[in-house]
C-alpha cells in the first residue's frame, strides 16, 4: 500500500513540476471542470462503492465543489469546498489545489473535519486526458490519504468517460465513470 501511495504522489508531483517548465505562449487546457456533474462506480476489496460529484465555476480559476463518496475508510463522506486552478507555463497541463469541509460517517458515528487536495490533468491526445490527485481528509478521529490516477476520454463536448485507479490505506481498486459538462 505504501508503494502505491508513493507512486501516486510521484505522478502527481511530476505533473505539477511539469506545469512550471517554460514553454511558448499557447492556449491553456480546456479541461472539463466547473459546471459539471460526475459519477463513478468503484470496486474495492470485493465491494462496490460510489462517488458522485458536482462542480460549479465561480470564475475561470475557481470552482465550488461538492462530492459524496462511500469509499473506505469512511462509510460515507460529503465534501464541500473549492478548487483553485492555476495557470501553467506548459500547454495541456491543468494543476489545481483544493480545500474544504468534510462530513463523515464511520460505524454509525458522524463527524466533521477538513480536507485538502491537489493534482493535475494532462492532455495526452486530442480527446484524452490523464490525471492524478491526492486527497487528504481528517474527520471523525480518522485521517486518510486517498490517491486517484486515471484517464478521461471526451465522447462529445459535454460527455466524457473515465477509467481510473484509486485507494487509501483501507484498500484500492479500479473505477469507471461518466462526466457531464453543463455549459
Amino acid at each position: 500500500m505504501k508503494r502505491l501511495s508513493v507512486v501516486a504522489l510521484t505522478v502527481t508531483a511530476a505533473l505539477a513540476v511539469g506545469a512550471w517548465m517554460p514553454a511558448p505562449a499557447a492556449a491553456q487546457l480546456a479541461t472539463q471542470r466547473g459546471n459539471s456533474v460526475s459519477a463513478r462506480l468503484v470496486s474495492i476489496g470485493g465491494t462496490t462503492d460510489w462517488v458522485l460529484g458536482v462542480a460549479y465555476r465561480i470564475n475561470p480559476t475557481l470552482d465550488a465543489a461538492f462530492a459524496y463518496s462511500t469509499i473506505p475508510p469512511f462509510d460515507s463522506e460529503i465534501d464541500l469546498g473549492v478548487r483553485l486552478h492555476f495557470p501553467a507555463r506548459t500547454p495541456g497541463i491543468d494543476p489545481f489545489v483544493g480545500a474544504g469541509i468534510a462530513f463523515t460517517n464511520v460505524a454509525g458515528t458522524s463527524g466533521s473535519g477538513v480536507f485538502i487536495q491537489g493534482g493535475a490533468a494532462l492532455t495526452l491526445a486530442p480527446r484524452w486526458q490523464g490525471f492524478a490527485a491526492i486527497h487528504y481528509v481528517s474527520s471523525s478521529g480518522l485521517t486518510a490519504t486517498i490517491y486517484d490516477v486515471g484517464v478521461q476520454y471526451q465522447f462529445t463536448s459535454q460527455t466524457s468517460g473515465v477509467l481510473g485507479f484509486t485507494g487509501s490505506s483501507a484498500g484500492n481498486g479500479v473505477y469507471v465513470g461518466v462526466s457531464f459538462n453543463l455549459r
